[in-house]
């Protein structure tokens, strides 16, 4: 074990062991204009080595957020080095870094700080027999139970936290991967599921519906092959979750109300309601690797590294990791450096990692580039890069024998064999130093050549060998939502706020002073002795604190209680209506013949309007943080009509189309980028869920007729 909150005094340990382990946590700000985000985490700090907080869709993250996980890759014993390999939590209060076994796919339950993962059990035996074992570990208690054996890649728990999901691995064969599951207690046999589709190991429960959704590509058919499935606990009743025409990186919301899909506007499918049926839009962008953002539901965060706000339909960059390993070669090779981001069970925090190490990282963003003097790069500023030497542009690596303030001049094309850099204001856009990727000295000699490169056939001598692997970040999203603090009965009464899994406690001040050291546990209760202005924060396990509540204000002595959830007859939001510019009961309103209705919320204001027609809703409009509408839908006979998506700026991102039976019928998406503004980039047309014409990009893709 090692304490992070300060710093070590580290003794030698044999090379390629956890030399890592004598970092700390360190926290800092990174100046990135057009981001938003309360600072940066860096957790590990060992380039030479890999490490890995789960794929995207998988949580690193611990049920009440006091834990997160990661994956050590620092040896190559057993296929690919997963015998190795190391499993570590970081606890997030005490700032321990926790060696808790060698292992691969730790995976977190949903109710409880328990953490699986498969531990080679080096007997011998195949991985799909005594070869592997399934390791339940408790990160309160430090106890370990082996579940099963033979189940080389665990992957997810149902909701009660009753089945552990997951596949069998049979190297060679076909199917690869057998679809099974584990009981949660000692010594389980595994029940495989034949009935379920299965590729790539990646089974995942819903962390609160009785459904599994699986990988299972079926790419005979381009529109309507399985992509993902469905089935039920058991294994049996498999439908469609989603098709081949509706490809992307998919997830989990965090409520489980919806598969999210990535690689396009954010959106999703009901849980229990497989294909054909619609999709439902969520934000008015997206992006790839979602995941969600929290366990409401109503955040969702991917790669990039963005968040969306399903409420308003707002996204916006949390941060540029600017994770990347440079090929000289071409194909797709982003596995060693896709972020995988994850966010916390509150969705203040997103776990990534990322080859990049921001704090003091030059960077230039490119202002102009013209290709009729391809000797000059204009910049933003040039501070920070030295007179001379190598920036990255994408996958190309250029010399620059000068620089000025502005600019980066006496350029050397295509070095070390990279590939020409696509369009250096758009697709470009940001350049970096050859030197925040290069491995060097004694981090260079702990390391093997890139495997892919060398298969590749590139020189040994090309530095581009030898870079910079991943290390894992927090990055602080936002801040924990406020509690709330009421009178009622003559007691004061303490309410959570809206998202609460991560609370350890709450700091409760009276004029501004805190009345205890130590945070006030969710079912404490309290005295309050003097009258005077009162306010309450949340504070999670991280420590992370929220803002102050709203002032209540107690004339004289009195009780409280600390609610463990909010009380029923309590609500962050409330309705106000108005007819005429004057404000009546909801019951007036829906007799008159044109009314409105604003949704104000306790702290954020308004968050929503309609419009309302004897008694019939006609319009909804949703705002975002900063009171921009969003989301615009209309309304006919109680149904949606039309739903249109725009930017903060007022630019329009997509246009919905719904007829009486309920059913989209047409979706187009346009362009938001400042270049393209205006562009349709897809149309689609549906039929009761189903696809009948598909165009991208003005190319036909699919027309049923």
């Amino acid at each position: 074990m090692k304490k992070l909150a300060l710093p070590l005094l580290c003794l030698a340990v044999p090379l390629g062991l956890h030399s890592h382990l004598c970092a700390e946590i360190q926290k800092f700000k990174v100046n990135q204009p057009g981001t938003r985000n309360f600072g940066v985490w860096r957790l590990t700090n060992d380039s030479a080595i890999r490490d890995e907080a789960n794929y995207h869709n998988t949580q690193c993250w611990s049920h009440n957020g006091r834990y997160t996980c990661y994956t050590h890759w620092g040896g190559n014993e057993g296929p690919g080095g997963k015998a190795s390999a190391e499993i570590h939590i970081i606890d997030l209060k005490t700032g321990e870094d926790r060696f808790v076994e060698k292992g691969i796919s730790p995976r977190w339950a949903n109710n409880h700080n328990w953490l699986f993962f498969c531990h080679w059990t080096g007997d011998g035996k195949p991985p799909y027999e005594t070869g592997t074992q399934v390791i339940r570990y408790d990160a309160d208690t430090g106890k370990k139970v082996v579940i099963t054996f033979g189940m080389e890649a665990p992957y997810s728990l149902d909701s009660s936290d009753t089945w552990l999901y997951g596949s069998q691995r049979y190297r060679g064969q076909k199917p690869e991967f057998i679809a099974g599951r584990v009981r949660n207690q000692a010594n389980s046999r595994i029940q495989n599921l034949p009935e379920a589709p299965n590729r790539h190991a990646h089974v995942h429960a819903n962390p609160v519906y009785p459904i599994v959704m699986v990988r299972a590509k079926d790419p005979s058919d381009p529109i309507y092959g399985m992509n993902r499935g469905f089935f039920d606990l058991d294994g049996t009743n498999v439908r469609i979750a989603a098709t081949m025409g509706e490809s992307g990186h998919m997830a989990w919301s965090g409520g489980g109300k919806f598969l999210l899909m990535g690689n396009r506007q954010y959106c999703g499918r009901p849980w229990n309601k497989p294909f054909p049926s619609d999709l439902v839009t969520l934000a008015y962008a997206g992006g790839g690797d979602v995941c969600p953002c929290g366990k409401s539901g109503r955040y969702i965060c991917g790669g990039g590294l963005i968040m969306a706000d399903t409420r308003s339909g707002d996204v916006w960059t949390v941060i540029r990791p600017h994770s990347a390993i440079i090929y000289p070669m071409a194909g797709d090779y982003s596995t060693l450096s896709d972020i995988d981001p994850k966010g916390s069970p509150d969705g203040t925090k997103i776990h990534y990692h990322s080859t990049r190490d921001l704090e003091g990282l030059p960077s230039a963003t490119v202002t102009k580039y013209d290709r009729k003097h391809p000797d000059i790069i204009h910049v933003d500023s040039t501070e920070g890069f030295s007179d001379s030497g190598d920036i990255v542009a994408r996958w190309e690596v250029i010399g620059y024998s000068r620089k000025t303030e502005t600019t980066f001049e006496g350029l050397t094309r295509n070095k070390y064999g990279t590939r020409p850099a696509p369009d250096m204001v758009h697709k470009v856009r940001v350049l970096l130093p050859l030197s925040a990727f290069i491995l060097t000295g004694k981090e260079k000699e702990r390391v093997q050549p890139n495997s892919s490169m060398v298969r590749a056939g590139i020189s040994k001598d090309n530095p581009l060998l030898y870079q910079r692997q991943t290390n894992c970040y927090i990055v602080v999203a936002r801040l924990p939502d406020r509690p709330h603090l009421r009178m009622s009965g003559g007691k004061v009464q303490l309410i959570p706020g809206e998202s609460h899994w991560e609370t350890q406690g709450y700091r409760l001040f009276k004029n501004g002073k805190a009345l205890s050291t130590e945070p006030f546990k969710p079912g404490a209760a309290f005295e309050i002795d003097v009258p005077g202005e009162y306010t309450a924060s949340a504070v999670e396990w991280s420590g992370l604190e929220s803002q102050k509540s709203l002032p209540l204000r107690v004339q004289g002595k009195s009780s409280g209680m600390v609610f463990e959830e909010a009380p029923k007859d309590f609500s962050w939001t409330t309705r106000s209506w108005q007819v005429d510019g004057k404000t009546v009961t909801e019951t007036d309103a829906m007799k008159a013949p044109q009314s409105t209705m604003e949704l104000m919320h306790l702290h954020d204001g308004r968050i929503a309007t309609e419009k309302w027609q004897s008694g019939r809703r006609a319009t909804h409009v949703d705002y975002n943080g900063d009171g921009k509408p969003l989301r615009f839908q209309e309304f006919e006979n109680e149904k949606l009509k039309k739903q249109v998506y725009k930017t903060p700026d007022g630019v329009l991102s997509s246009e919905e189309f719904y007829g009486p039976d309920g059913f989209k019928t047409e979706y187009i998406k346009h362009d938001i980028r400042p270049a393209r503004i205006g562009r349709v980039s897809r149309h689609w047309w549906y039929k009761r869920g189903r696809p009948v014409k598909v165009i991208r990009g003005g190319k036909v893709i699919y027309d049923e007729n």
